[in-house]
This record gives C-alpha cells, structure tokens and sequence, in this order.
C-alpha cells in the first residue's frame, strides 16, 4: 500500500511538472498586448537560445499570441517571377 502511494505522488508530481514547461514555453508571448515590446524581446532572446536565428517577433495565429522565428535577409515574395 506504502509503495502504491509513493507512485501516485510520483506520478503527480511528473504530471504537474510536464504542464508547468508546457505554460512556459507558451508564455513568451502572453503579454504582448500589455508591453508589445517586452514580449518581442523575450521572443528574440527564444529563438537565440532555441534556433540560432537573431530575428524573433510575436504574432496572433488562431486567436493566440505565439512566437515566430526566421533568419535575417529571407522576405517573402510571393511567388517566382522569372
């Protein structure tokens, strides 16, 4: 019964450290409409740390705020023109 216990408040605790890093890594961007420039710094500082690329900024896609990397000099043009 001890033992069955001990594994209950193991999974528990396994649980809620799994939901806890799912928040943060889905907050970098939360605030963006209270500080809009906090929060694009913070997702600059992400996507240094996570992929290499120095140009992050916070964008609204399907009615939440997330965190967009890409490299520097890549535009979008649409399409090929030749």
């Amino acid at each position: 019964m001890r033992h069955l216990a001990l594994l209950f408040l193991l999974l528990f605790a396994l649980a809620m450290t799994v939901e806890a890093r799912k928040k943060k890594t889905k907050s970098i961007c939360s605030g963006m409409f209270v500080n809009r420039n906090l929060a694009n710094q913070r997702c600059r500082a992400a996507c240094k740390r996570k992929k290499n690329r120095p140009q992050g900024y916070c964008k609204v896609k399907r009615g939440r705020p997330c965190c967009m990397c890409r490299r520097p000099g890549r535009k979008n043009r649409g399409g090929k023109t030749n």
